[in-house]
């Protein structure tokens, strides 16, 4: 990304902790995709603090793996309470399995320290 003024000699890559982090703590995803295409990326809804990932979808039929996502969900979003889990397995649930990360803050004195990019093997 050097045309973006971030190949300086100041810079320094994000540990994924600092990614991992500021996904878990969103509440809101943003999510893009295209039917029948397993690829999809999805991002946090911080633009300042921006992690975008891509990767793959599949769709979840162990009810098993689907228990242990509706358990995630209502630890996560204890307000919708106990029922909410109802609604998930009655609804398709898509698993997202990365292959790259990208992150950007948005703050003049950080951009062109910060931005990493992760790859994950498959």
């Amino acid at each position: 990304m050097s045309d973006y003024g971030v190949d300086v000699p100041e810079w320094e890559a994000l540990p994924w902790s600092w990614a991992a982090e500021r996904l878990i703590a969103t509440r809101n995803y943003w999510v893009i995709t295209v039917a029948a295409n397993p690829r999809v990326a999805l991002t946090n809804s911080d633009s300042i603090e921006c992690v975008s990932v891509q990767g793959s979808a599949v769709r979840l039929t162990d009810m098993a793996r689907i228990d242990t996502w509706v358990e995630r969900y209502i630890a996560k979003y204890e307000e919708m309470g106990p029922d909410a889990g109802d609604f998930i397995r009655e609804h398709a649930c898509f698993e997202v399995t990365p292959t790259l990360a990208l992150t950007v803050i948005e703050r003049p004195d950080e951009f062109a320290l910060r931005a990493t990019r992760w790859r994950f093997d498959q």
